[in-house]
């Protein structure tokens, strides 16, 4: 194969024709000389989903793409960003991107977007606007930034580096925490519309007395962690091993013990 960059879909499509499902899908998983793809057409819109998978010489999307359901990128190791004219109307996967950064302010928010193993991603977008958002493996992401929203679910695990939220941010729905050693507190003032669940979090070791929690906190191998009385009085129901002590009440002096 002598062709790398492509700047039609008909292009495209005489070259690996057999990426080109009847469904109206496109899918490079498994398709001999995709690796060697630099450029792929401008203005292309994909009428159900698209996998680009092993395309390890593309640097960057192309201008305009538009997928009607799903965009998943897999092992695209050149590649750096996603661009602010990228349109998915339903979900974003990106796995093994080893070189991926950022992901542009501007960009339309899919319904999900998932992250997984991109170990150079830095930053999220600050008008990102989505339900699920999940976040695995990502060892170079330190923080959420305000103004992102995430309305049903968000799952950071595996996060070497993570290690904060915004004061006074919100999640529609429920925050999971997992294997995320550097993260030691959550944010004054953070509201949580479903469960809070923190898992195998060894640094982790308090969780703030204003905290709003919908439905249940769930507290699991998180050594030595600290349960405000005063969040304790709130009546929220909170699940947690034998290892905690309560922070005693403002006119307490001493800690009180289950």
């Amino acid at each position: 194969m002598t062709k790398t960059a492509f700047k039609t879909v008909e292009e495209l499509k005489k070259s690996f024709p057999e990426a080109f499902k009847p469904d109206g899908s496109v899918s490079f998983e498994g398709i001999a000389g995709a690796q060697f793809i630099t450029q792929l057409p401008d203005d292309w819109k994909v009428g159900e989903s698209l996998y680009l998978t092993g395309l390890k010489s593309l640097k960057a999307l192309p201008e305009g793409l538009s997928v009607h359901r799903r965009l998943q990128i897999n092992r695209c190791d050149a590649l750096e960003s996603l661009p602010a004219d990228l349109h998915v109307a339903e979900r974003i996967d990106v796995i093994s991107c080893r070189s991926l950064t950022q992901v542009a302010d501007e960009m339309h928010s899919p319904k999900g977007l998932s992250f997984s193993d991109c170990p150079s991603l830095v930053k999220l977008p600050t008008a990102l606007d989505v339900d699920y958002l999940r976040i695995v493996g990502c060892n170079s992401l330190r923080t959420i930034e305000g103004g992102l929203r995430v309305n049903k679910v968000l799952v950071i695990s595996e996060c070497n580096e993570f290690k904060s939220f915004p004061e006074g941010w919100s999640v529609g729905g429920s925050l999971i925490l997992t294997s995320c050693p550097a993260l030691a507190a959550l944010p004054q003032n953070l509201s949580i519309g479903g469960d809070l669940e923190v898992e195998d979090c060894q640094n982790f070791r308090r969780l703030p007395d204003d905290l709003k929690v919908g439905d249940t906190i769930y507290i699991e191998d998180c050594d030595g962690i600290e349960i405000p009385q005063a969040l304790e009085n709130t009546g929220i129901d909170i699940r947690y091993p034998n290892n905690f002590s309560f922070l005693p009440l403002p006119d307490q002096v001493t800690s009180l013990s289950p």
